[in-house]
């Protein structure tokens, strides 16, 4: 053994910290396994790898080599991949934060100025010697050899690790075809729902019937645009991001095509029914010969004297003027009445007239002024005034109904949009009730063409004066 050098360990820290070891074998295991020949507890060391290193010797050097271990083996902070030589003093760290051994060469024997070991007595290694080292040989084909069936036994359970992770990955797979059919449901399920909407919007147009003829082009195009949309959802691309641009483009549709169904779901015949005797044409002469005609409607009786309401510029000029001469031919009826100006408002569009009637004439249901918007109304007047009443006195005055929907109340003002004839200045809005909301002053330009009406509240102010 004279001249001979051996690799010697010092345990730095873990559960054998101080002890050290002389190891006289070509190949030696470091892990926690029992028969390693650098052994770690079982149960604390647990960074360490079952089978964690191997240190050899190798043309007169010392080498180590991970084992495939679980956390890995370092020298001197660097991580050791494939075979790396030791030099004195190196120290070797099992895991990130794991025990170290301190490397060091000594031509002590083992046996010799060594502390006990925790294992307790000597053990056999699988390499053959006794004391827990086994006997150096020179043999450089043998060393290879022992390595090689080390590293063998070593890897083995790594190739059932290898079976588990196969095993693994088709059962992800599996998942994965599993989610994505069950996605698919999904987005079918959802597709359906879609459907079932665009269908049950489809049946209220369907349900929806106008004699307005602007009224019936609206509903047959907006139907349309739903089939379109229908169409769309039944073809194309399966996918969460198109189902949800489908479903944003129904809700804007149904926000868009409301009022028309609203619209269509009021009856204006109910309502001239109801009120449309009330409803009058306004003739009025100015002393210059000049003559205009509108509508009004009867809103009181007063002893034997019949209040209409009309829109002020009708009666009076812009230079505030009073008429020689107004006229009123009732709805329905083919004879004139004169009537005379009571009041006029001092800023809405708004003024009274009254007419003595033997035996009365209809008023209308009565005055709402709660109007807003999104409310369906219903229109009914003169159009063109004379212009509209034809052979009157053989027929009778017949005035037309039409529907909106108020866009907007501000300040004692509407704003109507709908398929109203221009010129119905005058003319009473009645709710689908019945009752009068507004009287239609005239045309805006203001978001498009509107009509422009005064709430009956100033109607209220001239019934009611202070």
């Amino acid at each position: 053994m004279t001249g001979a050098t051996f690799a010697q360990f010092r345990y730095l820290d873990g559960t054998r910290a101080g002890d050290t070891r002389i190891i006289a074998a070509d190949f030696a295991t470091i892990g926690r396994h029992p028969t390693s020949d650098l052994c770690f507890d079982g149960e604390r060391d647990l960074e360490v790898s079952v089978r964690h290193a191997a240190v050899f010797k190798q043309g007169g050097a010392y080498m180590v080599r991970d084992l495939a271990s679980t956390n890995g083996t370092f020298v001197n902070g660097q991580r050791v991949r494939g075979d790396r030589p030791l030099e004195p003093n190196d120290v070797l760290q099992l895991g990130t934060g794991g025990p170290r051994l301190e490397f060091s060469i000594t031509k002590d024997p083992p046996g010799l100025g060594t502390r006990p070991s925790a294992l307790g007595p000597r053990h056999s290694s699988p390499l053959g010697g006794t004391g827990g080292v086994a006997e150096r040989t020179r043999d450089p084909g043998r060393t290879t050899e022992r390595i090689q069936r080390e590293v063998t036994r070593q890897t083995r359970p790594w190739k059932w690790g290898v079976g588990v992770a196969l095993a693994l990955a088709v059962g992800a797979v599996t998942l994965l075809m599993w989610q994505q059919r069950r996605s698919r449901r999904e987005l079918e399920a959802e597709r359906d729902q879609i459907l079932a909407r665009a269908d049950a919007l489809l049946a209220r147009f369907e349900r929806s019937q106008t004699t307005n003829r602007e009224l019936g082009a609206a509903l047959g195009s907006a139907r349309a645009e739903v089939r379109a949309l229908r169409s769309n959802i039944t073809t194309g691309e399966l996918s969460a991001v198109r189902l949800d641009t489908l479903t944003r483009a129904l809700a804007q549709q149904l926000t868009r095509h409301e009022d028309v169904l609203r619209l269509a779901a009021v009856d204006p015949a109910d309502v001239a029914a109801t009120s449309g005797g009330a409803v009058t044409v306004v003739i009025t002469e100015f002393p210059n010969g000049r003559v205009v005609s509108g509508t009004g409607f009867a809103v009181e009786t007063r002893r034997d004297s019949i209040w209409v309401a009309t829109a002020r510029h009708l009666v009076l000029d812009p230079l505030g003027r009073y008429p020689t001469r107004i006229a009123l031919i009732f709805n329905g009826t083919g004879q004139a009445f004169r009537a005379v100006l009571v009041r006029a408002h001092e800023s809405a569009d708004v003024a009274l007239l009254a007419t003595a009637i033997r035996g009365g004439a209809p008023v209308v249901k009565g005055l709402k002024d709660s109007a807003r918007a999104g409310d369906a109304v219903v229109m009914i007047g003169f159009p063109f005034g004379m212009d509209s009443l034809g052979n009157w006195r053989v027929t009778g005055a017949d005035a037309t109904a039409s529907v909106g929907t108020i866009a907007e109340v501000e300040d004692g003002v509407l704003r109507v949009d709908g398929y109203v004839p221009d010129g119905s200045s005058g003319s009473p809005l009645f709710t689908a009730t019945g009752e009068v909301t507004g009287l239609v002053s005239g045309g805006s330009t203001r978001g498009g063409a509107r009509l422009v009406a005064v709430s009956v509240a100033a109607v209220r102010e001239l019934l009611n004066p202070m």
